[in-house]
């Protein structure tokens, strides 16, 4: 599983920092390696890692050099990162040059069940780590210090090749795993349960390791498009009621909303490369229309791609489940509603039981938009310092968040992602202030940071800040609210819409692409 870790170097003002993902499979070493590339170190000097186990044991992790054996501690290359990091909050203290003691914290944020991304990989960073020579001083020479977007890209491109160095993908299945899951599919092919179910017909099934329902939809009774999507979580229930109150949505719209992996049955002339060479590395051929297994993972924001290691884990333990369900309906055993008012659902009882239950469409809708209070993610010291440093002035603004609908791939591995437009316009002139790309599950704490560097860039602390996405505007609403910056919901933002007007005209000046800005 990826971890969420955020490395601090302790004693330094302003603060220096990186937010980085990195499987839970490293090693201590490894970690080791990657620090040196987020801090730009030129790994010339002995580290240690320090920390306290669940007992409140101290836990001392060194390197396996014979320079070090008389150290008390563990070899860093013999314990992986995740056998410490189990719980989220959990510390430890990285030293490196243990003469000059560069101290830094890292503490684990959270533990995801999935991530499109290839690790490491760095999503924030902050400041420039004291000089010891290296990197940023021979690509940057003259430079005082990089900027926020410099940093990140100077850092992810060093990254990029320590993966290859790692030599592991922790995102792609196993040949086992996907011979498992195949297996499957070849059960739901005899089983054709398209011929018993349209696709209105939702079953939800209880997944016990994501503590949330899935729900499946099987494709095929018009006798047209065979397979089964399985929607995950509260996500792919929201975009799964989308799709059908919407029954005719727009590919960018999908891309940028529906959390699934869809089992598509293709013909053989319909499927990728890349999806018939894992059909062969497996062992399999299929021969007719209607046959051929695809597997597509659909993720927010994210372009179309194979499943990752977690989806295919989730997969194999749901498609069980499903086909027990499939088998009782195909026998006339079970009946399946239709309709938003009620689906069918397989969950447990009390006693851990399987049962079947009925699940409220309407209750389950309530449960999957609940608001989760949003938290000040960024620097209260910084905010202060703002708040303290910087006069207030008569000036509205204009933010918003804009899909961007051409996908970039950050290297050839990665999962090309839809960017964002952050813009930041002047309400009364229609001037744009700030601009920048980011992630459609960009941090909250990256989107606060962003208004706080355009506050700074301002030299002003303004007035009132005017939004059209109310999900935007409460994560922000932290920062403004530590700046006493008023924020008003508004239906239309009309200097931000004639930027997005003049940069459609640039970009696209008949509007062949169709942007759907």
């Amino acid at each position: 599983m990826p971890l969420q870790l955020r490395i601090m170097l302790e004693k330094e003002n302003p603060p220096v920092w990186r937010r980085i993902l990195i499987d839970e499979s490293v090693t201590f070493e490894q970690l080791h390696e990657v620090i040196q590339v987020l801090f730009d170190w030129d790994n010339v000097f002995w580290y240690t890692f320090r920390g306290t186990d669940e007992s409140g044991e101290t836990v001392i992790i060194k390197p396996a050099v014979d320079e070090l054996l008389d150290m008390a501690g563990i070899d860093s290359d013999e314990i992986q990162i995740g056998s410490f990091f189990q719980q989220p909050d959990r510390k430890i203290k990285y030293t490196y040059d243990l003469e000059k003691e560069w101290i830094h914290e890292i503490v684990l944020e959270k533990i995801l069940p999935s991530s499109p991304y290839t690790y490491p990989i760095c999503m924030d960073a902050k400041g420039n780590a004291p000089e010891e020579s290296g990197l940023l001083d021979v690509f940057f020479e003259g430079l005082d210090e990089l900027s926020e977007q410099e940093l990140l890209e100077t850092i992810n491109s060093e990254l990029i090749e320590m993966q290859e160095y790692f030599h592991y993908d922790a995102n792609e299945p196993f040949t086992e795993e996907w011979t498992q899951l195949f297996n499957w599919v070849d059960k739901f092919k005899q089983l054709k349960p398209w011929n018993y179910l349209h696709d209105g017909q939702v079953i939800a099934v209880w997944s016990e390791s994501i503590q949330e329902y899935v729900y499946f939809s099987v494709m095929g009774n018009a006798g047209i498009h065979y397979g089964i999507t399985c929607y995950i979580g509260n996500k792919g229930f929201i975009s799964l009621l989308s799709t059908i109150e919407q029954q005719e949505l727009d590919e960018l719209t999908i891309l940028l909303n529906q959390r699934a992996v869809t089992l598509n049955l293709l013909n053989r002339n319909e499927l990728e490369e890349e999806e018939y060479q894992l059909i062969k590395s497996i062992g399999r051929t299929y021969r007719g229309n209607n046959q051929w297994p695809a597997f597509h993972s659909l993720v927010p924001g994210y372009y179309v791609w194979r499943p990752d290691k977690e989806e295919v884990h989730l997969l194999l333990e749901v498609y069980p489940l499903l086909l027990n369900v499939l088998k009782r309906v195909t026998k006339g055993k079970l009946m399946i509603p239709g309709g938003l008012e009620n689906w069918y659902a397989l969950t447990k009882d009390q006693n851990g039981d399987w049962i079947d239950s009925t699940l409220s469409v309407e209750k389950q809708y309530k449960e999957a938009t609940k608001s989760k209070e949003i938290q000040l993610e960024v620097s209260e010291l910084e905010v202060a310092r703002i708040k303290k440093q910087l006069p207030r002035k008569k000036q509205n603004l204009e933010v918003a968040v804009i899909p961007f609908p051409e996908p970039v791939q950050e290297h050839q591995k990665a999962r090309p992602f839809f960017p964002f437009l952050y813009l930041v316009v002047d309400a009364q002139s229609g001037l744009v202030l700030y601009q920048d790309m980011i992630r459609m599950d960009e941090s909250i704490a990256t989107k606060q940071d962003i208004l706080m560097s355009t506050i700074e860039k301002l030299s002003a602390i303004p007035h009132i800040i005017y939004m059209d996405d109310p999900i935007l505007a409460e994560e922000l609403a932290p920062v403004a609210e530590k700046l006493r910056i008023q924020i008003e919901f508004v239906d239309k933002l009309k200097n931000l819409e004639t930027v997005v007007e003049e940069l459609l005209e640039i970009m696209d000046p008949a509007n062949e692409n169709n942007l759907p800005f």
